[in-house]
């Protein structure tokens, strides 16, 4: 009888602590991007990688993995994407890697260096991060805020820019609109808190495209904010054939 006990015993501790380890498992409930009481947004800047030196290479880190190495759980990751100065020596990459966690945690994740941050308000996203000339680009632009945010349009359609990163910076490659606009034309079409955009984008149909790098770039206002800011999409590799 003992032994039974004894041995009842050891699967129940085993099985808690499988539980416990299972960081990477998804919630039962779906989680808004809306942090909830138990819940808060946390954020650390990334910088990496030197411009104008070919040799050098920048990985940034999993935030997931890296929380999860701390026996931090993530229940959702977003990616903030920075801009970078053209000059030598400023870094290739930067961007503010958000998680959202339960706030038991903040102590552990301060000590990595995440704080609590507002999240950023647009956050555009690809499909892949590799295409072909030929294939169709799938994007997301998500308003995780409690804001409106007005974006670039034309005829009611939106407008965004693919940029391409050549000569160690990024610079315009074309724009995307329905122009020319007409005069009558609304210049935004508002995002709602928490509504998204799927948009998607025939590559094949932009002249003289080539590989490389490249990104998206939206152009947008919020509300009773009149001043125009830029989100960036995470970067995409092109391969085109000869």
């Amino acid at each position: 009888m003992i032994n039974l006990i004894r041995i009842f015993a050891l699967v129940v501790l085993l099985a808690l602590t499988s539980c416990d380890l299972n960081y990477n498992s998804s919630p039962v409930t779906p989680i808004r991007r809306q942090p909830t009481e138990q819940l808060v947004w946390v954020a650390k800047f990334f910088s990496g990688g030197i411009q104008c030196d070919t040799s050098s290479h920048y990985t940034p880190p999993d935030t997931k993995i890296l929380l999860n190495a701390a026996r931090i759980p993530v229940i959702d990751a977003l990616i903030e994407y920075c801009a970078t100065c053209d000059a030598c020596g400023c870094p290739t990459y930067a961007a503010k890697h958000f998680a959202l966690i339960e706030k038991k945690y903040l102590g552990q994740a301060d000590r990595l260096g995440f704080t609590p941050q507002p999240l950023p308000w647009l956050y555009v996203r690809t499909d892949r991060s590799t295409y072909k000339c030929s294939d169709n680009l799938f994007f997301t632009i998500d308003n995780p805020t409690n804001r409106n945010a007005y974006i670039a349009a034309c005829n009611l359609q939106l407008t965004y820019w693919i940029e391409i990163f050549t000569n160690f910076r990024w610079s315009n490659f074309t724009e995307i609109n329905i122009g020319p606009c007409r005069d009558d034309s609304d210049p935004f079409i508002q995002l709602s808190p928490n509504q998204h955009f799927n948009k998607q984008l025939a590559l094949r149909t932009i002249n003289n495209l080539e590989s490389g790098v490249y990104r998206i770039k939206v152009e947008y206002r919020l509300e009773n904010d009149y001043y125009s800011s830029n989100s960036y999409s995470n970067e995409f590799k092109l391969e085109c054939g000869e």
